[in-house]
Formats: C-alpha cells, sequence, structure tokens
C-alpha cells in the first residue's frame, strides 16, 4: 500500500475508528492514545496490506487491539468532574445507555455491524472468530 493510499484510507475510516475504540474505552482521551497507537502500529506495516480492500477490517483489529492494551494500562484514578468537559454527541441516549451495559463480546459486534456497517464475514475476520459465532447474535 503506497504512503498516499493509507493516508487516504484513514482519512476515509478515521471516525468509525474512534467510534471502534469509544466502544470499548468509553472516554475521549484514551480513545486519541489508542487511535494514534493503532495508526503508528499501522503506519510500519502498511507494506504488509495487499489487499486495500482489506483495510477497513485489518485497520479495525488494530484499533480493537491497541484499545484493549490502553485499558489494560489505564490507571484507575478519579477526578472531580469540570463542567467543561465536552459530552460525546449522542442521538440515542437508550441505545447508548443499553450498549454501555452489554458485555464487549456483545457489544462490539453488534456495534461493527449496526452502527460501522461490516459485514459478518468482516467482524469475524476482526474479531478473529468463526463467522458461525458472530451470527450467534444476530439470531437473538
Amino acid at each position: 500500500m503506497t504512503e498516499q493510499a493509507f493516508l487516504d484510507a484513514v482519512q476515509t475510516h478515521r471516525a468509525m475508528l474512534f467510534r471502534v475504540a469509544y466502544t470499548i474505552l468509553h472516554n475521549h482521551e484514551d480513545c486519541a492514545d489508542a487511535l494514534q497507537d493503532a495508526l503508528e502500529k499501522a503506519w510500519r506495516k502498511k507494506d504488509s496490506i495487499r489487499n486495500p480492500e482489506a483495510f477497513r477490517s485489518w485497520m479495525v483489529r488494530i484499533i480493537i487491539n491497541c484499545s484493549r492494551d490502553t485499558l489494560r494500562r489505564r490507571k484507575f484514578t478519579f477526578t472531580p468532574l469540570d463542567e467543561n468537559i465536552p459530552v460525546p454527541e449522542v442521538e440515542d441516549y437508550q441505545l447508548a445507555d443499553t450498549l454501555k451495559r452489554l458485555d464487549e463480546g456483545l457489544r462490539l459486534p453488534i456495534v461493527l455491524h449496526y452502527m460501522e456497517n461490516l459485514s459478518v464475514a468482516e467482524i469475524a475476520q476482526t474479531m478473529r472468530l468463526p463467522q458461525a459465532e458472530c451470527l450467534k447474535w444476530r439470531m437473538k
């Protein structure tokens, strides 16, 4: 993958990658850190991408891994809320609250499929699961 093709693909999928990170981290600063880590790792490995159509699922896998790494490194410190902290824009608060309560194993494929429009095959590849396993949540 050329440098320009990589930059174009990142620009196209940047918002989606941030939303995937937010699904795991629920914190804008941590999401920004995970996204930066993911882009750095992807940049170093960009020459390994042979099929440009696989970029999205490849990049989602990287952001999931980096988000989980960020979650493991996160220190549990409490800071008082400041009125100037921006609240994430959510169109449907009930849906956001319901999704937040789900286990990540269910929440992530639901967000990837219904909000980010990834196919079941892409989700299975991204999450490294058999496709039949990914179909379970669709049948419920």
